[in-house]
């Protein structure tokens, strides 16, 4: 039977994919309820994530306990973009905020029982308590955490039947209300406007009231001060309540048994993105630390509220990258995130597998049935199964076999294990196409569920990766780099994205970018076998192997995607690398460069140090005599070109240096281009080698092989001219055809030279064409007589073998190893001084194995090495016959009797012995050197070439452990020479050295030095003449002792220099240290026969003492006389102190140091101790002087000012304050005196009134009363001042209350003259106030007058419009109707008649009747019209019956 996938695969009705939801829904959006019930919940987990299950549970335990809730109620959950953090949370609010029984939380108790959840234990823990009160926060909000706190409370509670019309009572309605009132009041409203603009930022009050309105905040302190400095005193508002004071205060009385909410939960979504614009604000958010308030509160409350905060990464990576890891303040924000328990930070992602399996029901009958049925089918599903096993190891390593099986291969289908893996593991980035991961299945599944179960060829038909790619688009990529860099593919490629629908050969390159996509961003890495990079694509696009194996190459051929050899796989060009132009570039100018026999030999030439590699050679250290083998391209093959590679060891032109690029042997290997290039090397690269070798020595010429091509290399060639095209690409070129294809392209290149060299290898396993220099052929031809293709390392050996026979036996080690290098040295060193005495001890420990190996396996004498130590520890001649032949060309060179005049060069023997038949290298050549300068060390004495200078053992012989530069330099800058004498003139020598020294002859140290080295070598001879000794031993004593007090006396010097550094304490005890350093130095060396070796030394130690004294003199004259060291009477004792002994130690250099420094320090103390002395007696003074300056009444300020100018002063100090309290006092007194009289005036005619309103007139008069009940203790007291004040004041008062009484009869509007006289009443009381100023007496008539005035005015106004209307009716004009006068005359009765005296009411009464007399007679008229507009009889008829009827009825109602 055939099966559709729908027909194994259903979808479960229950669940729900809904892109984007909100926790916003909650709690009454229309999605709310159904998305609710819809969430998908999971117990399973991978490692230790959490489970949503175990999410609900965490909550409704610490709910339930506080000794849970103790261990941490506020939770931090992680999760991916698109694994439903939101749709978790919704179904978490309506769970905890609906009440027990309604539809949302039936709806989400049925998921849970779905899922197999504790069903039961939640609907008892619901039905036991009223419902939570959910606050929910929103990260992406553009307020802040007060503010959201505040509204999403606000919402809560009017969602909520209950509690709709409370009110939670925070401050910022009394303070709305605080700052209307201000607000009404002009003076107020400029005085807080200037104010507000001295701010940083400046502010306005309607930036007050915007705070105010949308619940922020953040301007508290801004306001407060604000109304302080209008009003004088602080707000009465009170202070703004923080997150913690608003959630501890809704919680006390809005949570608990007996309330309306069982607890809080507050939910935090998008909790991230928080974080981010928090750290990018911080300085300007973090005021008060809100995000730390509230966190605190909840942990305060216990089981009694609960917070959870969703994002998608953890917090404080978002704050680093916002802030930047050096940010200064970023400690902080981490600081309140720590508010997070540990343990509550959890990583909130949900097997998605189980929610797949959840929601993809299969029919397993059917599928089993077609499995058992198709084996290729069976056998497919777990080779996919087994593949994501291998690229997902981290992820499924905890489950077992059966479980990756069971979900991924059967719960899952039919979308592929990579598809399940892959969508359950990337992150999708929130884009503008964004859309929910489970959102894809059930759109992939509704577009495959029609499709065959099995494919044409007998294997399941799944919904592949790449549908990711059709689906999700650019959410996919981990960036838009990345996404970009696979359009350009596409555009390259000229394909398109994958469709949603099964793949199709004619899709192939689509789908197949499509996969090479998803495996760079899910990074899945290339292995073997199953999952090598073609196995991947494959399954990832569903297509077969070897279509994807041709579509990768043709893709790769012309550059439309970059192929990495080294890593065998395929990948998207870098933005802005153009791979195929990059391509075609190169292969344009890499044909060029080759038609060109010049450049192309140029260009190889540059290229061909890139092929270096050398024939290991089993003699000695293989690597060490390992031959380089010279790649020569037929374009470069000559003669000199041969002779700049085979080489001997030998002298540069100038014979300064060695050439150390000599190498033991060599392998040429002439290559060439095309085959005729390969016949003419055949025919002429014998006679070349062979003449080149017969030029550089014909008896021991190095050993070389020539290797005869066979065949062209022009993939080798061509490489290397490409590699030189690329090197001569410019800055330009490089920017045009981009950077990174550059560098693909260069890495092609590079494998390419790599698999052409490891071609040229695989030759040289089987030689097939051969020469070797004619010397030795005979050798190497008959050793190879049975082998005609022997191997190259094989012809080598063979060849190394007659060429180096005189070569001494030796070691195998690696001559660049620092450890061998060290032993070699050490041998040397103690073979040149004959010095074996002490080897074992020198020797003993695990450092010097190496020497000792070396003397094992080479110096001492056994049949089978050198033998040049012999047991008595001594260094003799050789042993060994092959090392005595090296012996013997050293002994040649420099006979017994060579005088120094006639010293002989050692470069030539030296060279000889490095060079074939010897073939020493520089250790051993450097081994036995020494040990032939140790063996005639008594009568062998060396030279500079160039100086002539004789040379020590030292001076020729230094610490440089690596020989190569040992030897070179020996042969090149030393140039060394050579002389030997007899046992006779040294005696002579000896005898002359020792009649000098009786005679006290003055020598230089350097002489006197190469004196005792001569006569401790001459006293250590057990052979030299036995008096001569004695005598010699004696003077050895008396040279040594002078020499070494000379060198003591230099050290102490070098001792002091050392200390002079560290001696940086300005302190008398540095000074004395010093001083006796310098006496030290003055006294000079020893006087003995032996002249110091440095004259100027001591010179140049005492200036630095004398500098050292000057420098820390000023110092400590500086830091005794400093304000801290000398602000106390005691301090001045100490520092006077320090200062004398430092003088004391300083007497004897009075002129060099300048003693007179310290003679003004101390001349400084005694001043500043007067100075202290003087402000102590006037301690006292000085602290009243403080009192007085804080008094502010007039009469306690002039008392003060006659006290203190009655006080003398004893300093400086107390002269300038008492002078300063003075001026400050009189200031005081006159600015109080001056405000008195200012005050006075104006209670007393308010000035400047006139054109100001009663309003403002009446804030000022409230304005100075305020300022003058503030004066009040100012004057309090004080005569005539008091009286003054007072009165002052009880004016202020009168005119308050004028201003309130005006205010109040402004209200009052007489309409008739006697309504006027009783408002003017109470003006006249008003006059007559008590204690009233003529002025304020005045101010009240011309208000009484205002108002006669203007009831003047409305009876006029009155009596005109009445006038009017009276002429306009008479004159009936056509223009004016009755209508019109009417409505006019309607109007004046309601407002301007309301003035008209009685003796015109009449007239209005008249005038009245008249108009609706004409309006009678026009509606007669207007009848009369429209009846004659009836025609038809009838009607006419019955409109005359109606106004009968109606005439009848207004008649009876008359009558009535």
């Amino acid at each position: 039977m055939t099966y559709t996938i729908r027909q194994i695969t259903k979808e479960n009705p229950q669940a729900a994919f809904v892109s984007d939801v909100a926790l916003a829904w909650y709690p009454a959006h229309s999605n709310n309820t159904r998305l609710a019930g819809s969430y998908s919940w999971t117990r399973q987990k991978i490692g230790e994530e959490l489970p949503s299950l175990d999410a609900l549970n965490t909550l409704r335990f610490g709910f339930e306990s506080d000794e849970i809730a103790k261990l941490g109620n506020r939770h931090l959950w992680e999760a991916i973009y698109g694994h439903g953090k939101s749709h978790l949370a919704l179904a978490l609010a309506n769970f905890f905020g609906k009440p027990a029984g309604s539809p949302e939380v039936n709806a989400v108790l049925e998921a849970i029982k779905h899922a197999k959840g504790d069903y039961i234990g939640l609907k008892n823990f619901k039905e036991e308590r009223q419902p939570y009160l959910v606050l929910t926060l929103f990260g992406n909000d553009t307020i802040t955490i007060a503010q959201g706190v505040v509204r999403g409370l606000e919402k809560a509670f009017k969602a909520n039947p209950i509690t709709r019309d409370e009110d939670l009572g925070l401050w910022f309605k009394p303070a709305e209300e605080g700052l209307e009132a201000l607000s009404a009041k002009q003076a107020d409203v400029e005085k807080a406007t200037a104010f507000l603009q001295t701010l940083t930022p400046p502010l306005t009050l309607q930036d007050l009231r915007d705070d105010l309105i949308s619940r922020r905040g953040q301007y508290r302190e801004q306001l407060s001060q604000m109304v302080h400095h209008v009003t004088g005193f602080p707000p009465a508002f009170g202070d703004m309540l923080g997150p913690k004071q608003v959630i501890e205060s809704v919680v006390e009385r809005y949570c608990g048994e007996g309330k309306p909410f069982a607890g809080l939960l507050i939910l935090f979504d998008e909790f991230g993105r928080f974080i981010q614009d928090y750290a990018n604000e911080y300085d300007l958010l973090s005021k008060n630390q809100p995000l730390q308030n509230l966190l605190e509160a909840v942990a305060g409350l216990q089981s009694r509220a609960a917070i959870v905060a969703f994002t998608q990464a953890k917090p404080e990576g978002i704050a680093k990258r916002a802030m930047g890891a050096g940010s200064a303040r970023l400690d902080e924000v981490n600081r309140e995130l720590t508010r997070f328990p540990d343990p509550q930070r959890k990583v909130l992602v949900s097997p998605l597998e189980a929610v797949l399996g959840d929601f993809l029901q299969q029919e397993q009958e059917h599928l089993s049935a077609i499995l058992d049925s198709n084996p290729s089918a069976e056998a497919e599903l777990d080779a996919a199964v087994d593949m994501t096993k291998l690229l997902f190891r981290a992820r499924y390593a905890s489950w077992t076999p059966q479980q990756v099986q069971k979900q991924l291969g059967y719960e899952c289908y039919p979308l592929h294990p990579l598809t399940t893996a892959l969508l359950c593991t990337l992150g999708i980035r929130e884009t503008v196409s964004a859309r929910p991961s489970l959102g894809f299945v059930q759109e992939a599944y509704r577009r495959f569920a029609d499709y065959p179960a099995l494919t044409t060829n007998g294997t399941l038909q799944f919904i592949p990766a790449t549908q990711l790619v059709a689906y999700f688009k650019e959410s996919l990529a981990k960036n838009d780099e990345d996404w970009n860099r696979y359009q350009n593919a596409l555009r390259l490629a000229g394909a398109a994205l994958p469709q949603l629908k099964m793949p199709e050969s004619t899709h192939l390159k689509d789908d197949v970018l499509a996969a090479m996509f998803v495996r760079e961003t899910a990074n899945l890495a290339i292995g073997t076998g199953l999952t090598d990079h073609e196995g991947i694509i494959s399954a990832l696009c569903g297509h077969s192997r070897t279509e994807v194996e041709q579509a990768l190459r043709e893709l790769a051929a012309d550059g439309r995607i970059q192929y990495d050899p080294a890593g065998k796989k395929y990948l998207f060009w870098s933005l802005g690398q153009d791979g195929m132009k990059a391509s075609r570039t190169l292969a344009l100018e890499t044909d060029q460069l080759v038609l060109d026999s010049v450049d192309f030999a140029n260009a190889l030439l540059k290229q061909l140090h890139t092929l270096n590699y050398s024939e290991e050679v089993a003699l000695g250290n293989a690597i060490d005599w390992a031959a380089p083998v010279y790649i020569i391209p037929c374009v470069l093959w000559s003669r000199a070109y041969l002779r700049q590679l085979i080489r001997r060891y030998q002298l540069n032109t100038e014979g300064t240096w060695l050439d150390t690029s000599v190498r033991r042997g060599y392998v040429i290997r002439p290559v060439g281009n095309i085959d005729e290039e390969v016949a003419w090397l055949r025919t002429h690269a014998q006679a070349d080698f062979d003449a080149v070798i017969q030029d550089l020595d014909p008896a021991y010429p190095p050993p070389a092989v020539l290797v005869l091509p066979q065949q062209p290399h022009n993939g080798l060639l061509r490489a290397l001219a490409q590699q030189q095209v690329l090197d001569g690409w410019g800055a330009q070129t490089r920017a045009d055809l981009g950077e990174k294809a550059i560098e693909q392209i260069q890495a092609q290149t590079a494998e390419q030279r790599k698999l052409e060299i490891e071609k040229l290898r695989s030759e040289e396993r089987r030689i097939i064409d051969y020469k070797v220099p004619s010397v030795y052929a005979p050798t190497v031809n008959a050793i190879f007589s049975t082998n005609p293709t022997p191997s190259l390392s094989a012809i080598l050996k063979a060849c190394y073998g007659p060429a180096y026979g005189w070569r001494a036996p030796y070691l195998d080690d690696l001559s660049t190893g620092t450890n061998y290098r060290r032993g070699v040295w050490t041998a040397c060193d103690f073979l040149r001084r004959d010095k074996f005495n002490d080897w074992d001890e020198n020797t003993r420990s695990s450092a010097g194995a190496p020497a000792r190996k070396v003397y094992d396996k080479v110096l001492r004498d056994t049949p089978n090495t050198w033998g040049v130590v012999d047991a008595g520890l001594r260094v003799v001649d050789p042993r060994l016959d092959v090392v005595q032949r090296g012996w013997q060309v050293l002994e040649g060179a420099v006979p017994v009797g060579t005088n120094p005049d006639e010293r002989v060069s050692l470069r030539a023997p030296l060279l000889k012995l490095l060079n074939a038949p010897y073939g020493y290298d520089y250790y051993a050549l450097g081994l036995l050197f020494c040990a032939w300068a140790g063996r005639h060390r008594r009568t062998l004495h060396f030279y500079h070439g160039v100086t002539r200078q004789r040379l020590s053992g030292e001076e020729w012989f230094t610490t440089e452990t690596n020989f190569e530069r040992v030897i070179s330099t020996l042969l090149g800058p030393l140039d060394l020479h050579a002389a030997r004498e007899d046992q006779g003139a040294v005696k002579v020598h000896i005898e002359q050295i020792l009649r000098e020294w009786q005679d006290h002859k003055n020598l230089e140290y350097s002489e006197a030095e190469t004196r005792l080295a001569e006569l401790q070598d001459y006293a250590n001879n057990e052979g030299s003449d036995p008096e001569l000794r004695e005598q010699t031993i004696e003077t050895v004593s008396q040279l040594t002792a002078a020499i070494q007090n000379i060198r003591d006396y230099h050290s102490q010097l070098n001792r002091i220099t050392e200390e002079l550094p560290a001696l940086t304490n300005a302190h008398p005890d540095t000074i004395q240290t010093l001083v006796k350093h310098l006496t030290y130095v003055r006294s000079g060396p020893p006087q003995v026969s032996v002249q110091s070796f440095n004259s100027g030394h001591s010179g140049q130690v005492e200036a630095q003492l004398l500098n050292k004294l000057r420098t820390l003199t000023i110092q400590i004259c500086n830091i005794y006389t400093s304000p801290l060291q000398i602000n106390t009477l005691n301090k001045c004792k100490e520092s006077e102190i320090k200062l004398f002994s430092t003088k004391s130690y300083l007497n004897s250099l009075t002129d060099e140091i300048g003693i007179f420094r310290v003679e003004e320090a101390m001349l400084t103390i005694q001043k500043e101790r007067d100075r202290l002395k003087g402000e102590e007696l006037d301690s006292d003074f000085l602290a009243r002087l403080k009192e007085v300056e804080k008094l502010k009444n007039l009469g306690e300020l002039r008392a003060a000012l006659e006290e203190i100018t009655s006080r003398n002063v004893h300093s400086e100090k107390g002269s300038a304050a008492k002078q300063s309290t003075l001026e400050t006092i009189q200031c005081r007194i006159k600015e109080l005196e001056e405000n008195l009289t200012s005050y006075y005036i104006k209670a007393s005619d308010l000035p400047e009134r006139e054109g100001k309103s009663i309003k403002v007139l009446a804030k000022e008069i409230s304005t100075l009363t305020s300022t003058l009940q503030r004066q009040h203790d100012n004057y309090l007291n004080t005569e005539p001042e008091a009286t003054k004040y007072s009165q002052a004041l009880k004016w202020c008062e009168i005119w308050g209350k004028i201003m309130d009484d005006i205010t109040d009869l402004s209200d009052d509007t007489p309409e008739n003259n006697s309504e006027l006289q009783k408002l003017l009443k109470k003006y006249e009381k008003l006059r007559l106030i008590e204690g009233s100023t003529e002025n304020q007496k005045s101010f009240v008539l011309e208000a009484r007058q205002a108002v006669e005035d203007k009831f003047k005015e409305h009876v006029q106004v009155a009596i005109d419009t009445l006038n009017d209307l009276i002429t306009r009716n008479e004159q009936k004009d056509e223009s004016e109707p009755p209508a019109k006068i009417y409505k006019e005359l309607q109007t004046a009765m309601d407002s301007a008649f309301h003035f008209l005296p009685k003796e015109e009411i009449k007239r209005r009464e008249r005038l009245e009747k008249a108009l609706q007399k004409r309006l009678d007679a026009d509606q007669v008229e207007d009848i009369a019209f429209r009846f004659s507009q009836i025609k038809d009889v009838e009607q006419r008829k019955s409109c005359v019956a109606r106004l009968r009827q109606l005439l009848e009825q207004e008649t009876y109602v008359t009558a009535d």
